[in-house]
């Protein structure tokens, strides 16, 4: 059956508040509580006072009351709006009598999970990267407050990693430090980043040893006769190749290159600018072209009013670039032992020796 909710009324309210107290004919004692329905009653006080106040079951402990104002104060509408609030957060497990504000608790992992939506990111993979290392080797502080993260915490997530996989554990302390300092700047945390390295981190884990892993360079002199070798061959891996070399720019910057980005016509003669996005440093950097580079752009390019596809070096689906591996392979066909990141460092021994070629408004590359 049931409940009956709304029993009273407005008049009936004021009759009461205002009448004598009534008297309960199989007691013969004053009535003190009138029930409204869903737990609300207007009650009287013995010095004759009248009052609204909610009973309800809490905690597996019945008749608990909350007080919810004079009758003379708040009218019937009201105190079933106040009594149904208190109703609400009953059902959610609070108790209506508890003055303690109820807050969400921001967790290491929701801010994971945020902090990286603020980051731009010029590598697809970069957020599968880092959100594959932030939630897996840090699972075990994923539902922790943020606000209680420690230096304790971190080295619990590192130390298993600093001796064996350090390149890893060195990029996760970096990601480590950036979520917590996202969760400093927007107030959920107020204690220093336990992540920093500077006179923190540094002072309780081994200092990282250099991998020995470098990019092996060719030797500058060789340069000339590899290009060559690369000229006889009719692969678009192989004019990449070559205008990655006569560029020194980095492999990534080569593949993705797009035709809006040369312009063979400036006053400063033939350029390739490569945006912000794709530089490791965010800032745009202008690329001169030699007589070579700017060849292999026309050769590409041919007679056609619209280029098969918006990239210089497409693989076999136009709208993609030519693959890294593309490269590599090439590499390994020609038997060549040094990487394709290593001509950078050719293309530096070769400055430092003969000097370095200056161009107007070109700035110079980063290492």
């Amino acid at each position: 059956m049931p409940r009956r909710v709304n029993l009273l009324d407005a008049r009936k309210v004021i009759s009461l508040i205002k009448g004598d107290p009534r008297i309960n004919p199989d007691t013969g004692k004053p009535i003190r509580r009138y029930h409204d329905g869903a737990g609300l009653y207007l009650k009287t006080s013995p010095a004759g006072g009248w009052s609204w106040t909610y009973l309800y079951r809490f905690d597996n402990k019945p008749n608990q009351e909350i007080g919810l104002g004079s009758a003379r104060d708040v009218s019937l509408a009201d105190a079933r709006e106040l009594a149904a609030e208190a109703r609400a957060k009953v059902a959610k497990g609070i108790d209506p009598r508890s003055k303690k504000v109820i807050e969400k608790v921001i967790t290491f992992g929701y801010c994971v999970d945020e902090a990286m939506k603020t980051r731009s990111w010029r590598n697809a993979k970069s957020p599968h990267q880092w959100r594959m290392t932030l939630k897996g080797y840090c699972a075990s502080i994923k539902d922790v407050p943020i606000a209680r993260i420690s230096t304790e915490h971190m080295l619990q997530v590192l130390q298993p990693l600093w001796q064996t996989r350090q390149v890893t554990a060195m990029r996760l302390r970096s990601r480590l430090e950036f979520v917590i300092d996202w969760a400093i700047v927007m107030k959920h945390r107020t204690e220093a980043n336990p992540a920093r390295w500077r006179n923190h981190l540094a002072m309780l884990l081994p200092k990282p040893v250099p991998s020995g892993n470098h990019h092996e360079a060719m030797d500058y002199r060789k340069v000339p006769g590899f290009v060559e070798r690369l000229q006889q061959e009719n692969r678009m891996s192989a004019l990449a190749m070559e205008f990655l070399v006569l560029t020194a720019c980095r492999l990534a910057e080569v593949l993705n290159a797009r035709w809006h980005e040369i312009d063979l016509d400036t006053l400063d003669g033939p350029v390739w600018t490569i945006p912000g996005t794709r530089m490791k440093t965010g800032v745009p950097h202008r690329v001169p072209l030699g007589p070579r580079a700017v060849a292999i752009i026309k050769k590409l390019r041919g007679d056609t009013e619209r280029p098969v596809s918006d990239y210089i070096f497409f693989g076999l689906n136009p709208s993609k670039p030519i693959s890294p591996q593309a490269l590599k392979d090439l590499m390994s066909r020609m038997d060549v032992s040094e990487t394709r990141h290593g001509m950078r460092s050719a293309f530096r021994d070769w400055a430092a020796l003969c000097g370095e070629i200056h161009h107007p408004n070109t700035s110079r590359r980063p290492s």
